[in-house]
This record gives C-alpha cells, sequence and structure tokens, in this order.
C-alpha cells in the first residue's frame, strides 16, 4: 500500500495500478456483503486503465474525485453520479513526473506535486482548464530551474498564510518556502525564497 485517500464516504488505497476502496461508510469492511448481486454500497477492487506498467504512489481527493500519481502519469477516478463498483471509472489526465516520496499537495482549486532534474527540485501546479474536466500543469520554478538543490523530501502548506514550504536531501538546515497571494481564485503575485535555519528540519 503507497497511499491511503477518502473519497464519497470510502476509505481507498493505491497499490501498484490498483484502486481498493472499502463499502460506502464502513471503512474497515472490504469484502461484499453478498454474493448474490453487486451492491452500490460494496466495495470498489480496480486497476487503473493505462497503455503503460503503473506504479501508482500518491492519491489525494479533490472535490468530487481523487487524483491518483505513479511515476510519470497522473489519473482521475470518479462515478456518476455515484462512485459504485459498476459506475468506477478512470482516465489519464496527464503525463508528468512526479517525485515517488513527496506526497502532492491540494491548494485551493490546484495541485502542486514535485519533481527532479538533473539534482535539482520542480515544483508543478496542476490545475483544470476552465470548468472542462481537462487538466493542465504548470512549472512554477520555471524561472528559477536550479534554485531548489536536491531531491524533494517533504512539502507541507500553511493555507492561513498562503505558503508552501519544499524541504529536500541537500540540508537538514535549509527549506524553501513558496509564498503566494490569492485574489478569489487568481494568482495575484508569487515567490520563492530560501530560509536557513539554526537547528535540523525534523
Amino acid at each position: 500500500i503507497n497511499d491511503l485517500f477518502f473519497l464519497q464516504g470510502r476509505l481507498g488505497f493505491v497499490a501498484g495500478p490498483n484502486v481498493v476502496m472499502s463499502e460506502t461508510n464502513r471503512y474497515f469492511n472490504l469484502f461484499r456483503t453478498t454474493v448474490r448481486q453487486i451492491l452500490d454500497s460494496d466495495p470498489i477492487d480496480a486497476a487503473v486503465q493505462d497503455a503503460f506498467e503503473t506504479n501508482l504512489k500518491h492519491a489525494v481527493t479533490w472535490d468530487n474525485q481523487a487524483i491518483l500519481f505513479s511515476a510519470n502519469s497522473q489519473f482521475a477516478i470518479s462515478g456518476e453520479p455515484l462512485l459504485t463498483p459498476k459506475t468506477f471509472a478512470s482516465k489519464v489526465i496527464g503525463r508528468w513526473e512526479c517525485d515517488a516520496i513527496t506526497r502532492p499537495l491540494l491548494v485551493q482549486n490546484s495541485m502542486l506535486f514535485c519533481s527532479e532534474v538533473g539534482g535539482y527540485t520542480r515544483v508543478w501546479e496542476l490545475y483544470r482548464q476552465g470548468d472542462s474536466d481537462f487538466f493542465n500543469a504548470a512549472d512554477i520554478t520555471a524561472e528559477v530551474p536550479k534554485y531548489i538543490a536536491g531531491s524533494p523530501v517533504h512539502m507541507s502548506l500553511s493555507p492561513m498564510e498562503q505558503a508552501v514550504v519544499v524541504q529536500t536531501d541537500s540540508s537538514e538546515h535549509i527549506v524553501y518556502l513558496y509564498k503566494f497571494f490569492m485574489q478569489g481564485n487568481e494568482k495575484a503575485q508569487s515567490a520563492w525564497c530560501k530560509l536557513t535555519l539554526d537547528s535540523t528540519v525534523a
């Protein structure tokens, strides 16, 4: 099991290409309650559909669906009108590299995830294109591609401060701060800075 998530009253797990979800509102039941018929509330056990071998690493709930990340792909899982064993559906929404250790963060109306390129960390922002079901991603470190040294190990969010902290394996005393200012749903301003601490970062 690589990650856990909650979606529509179900506890979910990702492992390899598979998504396993509990019975609705019964988080610890992973078995069907009857073999005579498939109930809408029954647990779900399915694999994401992709042409490539997939090992899912992260799962983050976003609105009424879950976004899953492998090393090189992103998937959305959902069900209409409700998520059931019969309506479960997955689709590929992107082909961006994603770090296997650092868990993506939901930041208001977008999601941040990391990758490592040539010894430096890149941070990407995944977002919907308008009101559609199509997604895109922007490299929010594009202006400073060699600023965050090392591979990412942790990323955390402070919603009140509108700030994201990224820690890498380059130093136990350095963290990188991404500060942003939102006006409604639009990002009015953003900047990166580096903080050097006297004590080590746990």
